[in-house]
Parts: structure tokens; C-alpha cells; sequence
């Protein structure tokens, strides 16, 4: 089904179909359904309202932090924010399962989008680490791939010195246990193509919540609402963005930080999409007409000069 929406991240009009979670869905940057609906709930968390990134006010005197966040939206809130986007293996380097007790209680917030399924075991150590980089009213703004139910199930839950190695034309996991023993997984799970970043866990929806708050979390806030105005229609009651916050709170962090621009709302976007659907038609119906004006009757019937004129 095709719909039209705006692009909550280069603040563009779309008609497209109805995608999965992953499936890019903008025409023009390429956002899918988990980026956008991320950025929503940011937005709401930050300004208590849903506004396109592009459209944030900028406020430097909030500090944040990236976990190998996407190009998309990295440069954007690099312009918006005190923001830097880290990465585990180049400039500038940070490893979240490390303690950084020089950067303790001074982010406002920490966006991670599909990192925690990949870190080793045990992953609690990276959401404390988050947890303890994050000032008191701080918030976690990330998703994971989980299960509506069951527990979280951890592949390799004695990891401790291993490496990937090619045996047999296949890629395989070699691990020396604390206590010396050797043991060797198959049937590797990789995402972002064979040798690339290896799943190390499948989260469930409540696993993942008994691990936020084991961190230290007081509250943890699912997207599972569809947005059409930004084309986000959630799947289901999975793999959905959360908002794990250190204290109990509400949305609207930066609200005595900024002054919202005058004259903007939804409204604005709502006229922009009604616009963009009204164009839409408009060319549908030329199209048609195109086609009628070529079509073998329409031909012959100005041939002898009966018919009605289109041009």
C-alpha cells in the first residue's frame, strides 16, 4: 500500500510503500521504519513534541553521545546538539563495555541503534556504562532486535578470549574459557553481511527490561504507536525504540533549554503532506489525460474534428 508521509530526517515529501522495519522508505535520504520512529521518540523525549530532525532547534548546551549512530542522522544532531558519534574500531574511539570515569554524569543522552545485541557478554556491562556516562535527568534513546516474549537468549555466555577464524570455507567463533577450556560455535549469525558484526544475543522484550533496570534505569518507554504523518507504522509488539531513562520523568528535557520557533507545529507539516498528496493527484490525473488525448479514438476523432480538444 502506497502512503505519503514526511521524512522525520531530511524533512522531505515521500509517496512510498508501506516498508518493514529495515526497508529504506524515504526516496531521498533512505530512511527505514527504525530510523525514523527512533528519532521520533527522541524528539518527543528532548522537546515533548514529534518535529522532523531537521527541524530541531538548535541547542548546544545539550551534551550527547553516539554508539556507531548512522551517517542519516549523525550529522544532524552533530549540527543540533554538543553531540559526537563514537565507534568501537576507529576515531573517535569508545568502547561501551569500558569503564570512562572522566566522562561520568555528563551526557544528557545516548543514542544506540542496533549496538547492544552485539557487544560480548556480559551485556550488562554496557548499559551500566550508559547508565553511569548519563547526567541524573539522562536518557538512553536506542533499539535492539527482540522477541515479544520468551528470555533473552546470550549465544556465547562464556566468552572471554576468542576470535572469528575461516575453518573450512566457513566462518567460525574459537573461545578459551576462564578456565582454560577450549570450545568452537557454528552457524554464525552476522549482521550487515558474512564477517561483519557478530549477533551475540536475541533479546526479548521483558529480558531486556529486567536488564535496563538491573543497570540502574528507573523507566523504560516504548515506541509502539504509529505515526503516519512520518511514515511509521510499527509491525508489531517487537524490535520496537525505547527510551530507557535514568529517573522517573517526562518528556520535554530541553523545554527550558530552547525557544520553539514561532509559527511552527504539525499543522505546518500536515498542510506540506496534504499538499504533496494534492500534487500527487494533480500529475495522476494529467497522466490519464495524456493517455486518453493519445489514445487511437481520440486520434481519429480530430481527424474529422468531433470530440472534445484536450491539451
Amino acid at each position: 500500500m502506497s502512503t505519503h508521509f514526511i521524512c522525520n530526517v531530511c524533512a522531505r515529501e515521500n509517496l512510498a510503500e508501506t516498508a518493514d522495519r529495515e526497508t529504506p522508505g524515504c526516496a531521498h535520504c533512505g530512511s527505514s521504519v527504525r530510523i525514523r520512529s527512533m528519532l521520533q521518540m527522541l524528539s518527543v523525549e528532548l522537546f515533548g513534541d514529534g518535529l522532523p530532525l531537521m527541524e530541531f532547534p538548535a541547542v548546544p548546551a545539550v551534551k550527547a553521545l553516539g554508539l556507531s549512530d548512522d551517517w542519516r542522522y549523525a550529522g544532524i544532531l552533530a549540527r543540533k546538539f554538543s553531540y559526537v558519534n563514537t565507534y568501537f574500531d576507529r576515531e573517535p574511539f569508545l568502547d561501551i563495555v569500558q569503564p570512562h570515569p572522566d566522562l561520568y554524569g555528563t551526557y544528557d543522552f545516548v543514542v544506540s541503534s542496533e549496538v547492544f545485541e552485539h557487544v560480548p557478554a556480559p551485556v550488562e556491562r554496557a548499559l551500566e556504562e550508559c547508565h553511569r556516562l548519563l547526567k541524573p535527568h539522562g536518557f538512553l534513546c536506542a533499539t535492539v532486535p527482540f522477541a515479544s516474549d520468551g528470555q533473552t537468549r546470550e549465544h556465547y555466555p562464556e566468552l572471554h578470549e576468542y576470535a572469528t577464524v575461516n575453518l573450512g570455507g566457513r566462518p567460525v567463533l574459537v573461545n578459551r574459557r576462564r578456565d582454560g577450556t577450549i570450545e568452537i560455535h557454528e552457524a554464525l549469525v552476522f549482521h550487515g553481511g558474512m564477517g561483519a558484526t557478530l549477533e551475540m544475543r536475541e533479546f526479548s522484550q521483558t529480558g531486556l527490561v529486567d536488564k535496563l533496570r538491573q543497570a540502574g534505569f528507573a523507566e523504560v518507554i516504548f515506541g509502539s504507536e504509529a505515526v503516519p504523518l512520518y511514515g511509521i507504522f510499527p509491525e508489531g509488539n517487537f524490535s520496537l525504540p525505547f527510551i530507557a531513562r535514568k529517573e522517573h520523568g517526562k518528556p520535554g528535557l530541553a523545554g527550558d533549554k530552547i525557544a520553539r520557533p514561532t509559527g511552527y507545529g504539525d499543522g505546518d507539516l500536515v498542510r506540506r503532506l496534504q499538499i504533496g498528496e494534492l500534487r500527487s493527484k494533480v500529475a495522476d490525473l494529467e497522466n490519464k489525460l495524456r493517455g486518453v488525448a493519445e489514445s487511437r479514438w481520440m486520434r481519429l476523432g480530430r481527424r474529422f474534428g468531433v470530440g472534445p480538444k484536450l491539451r
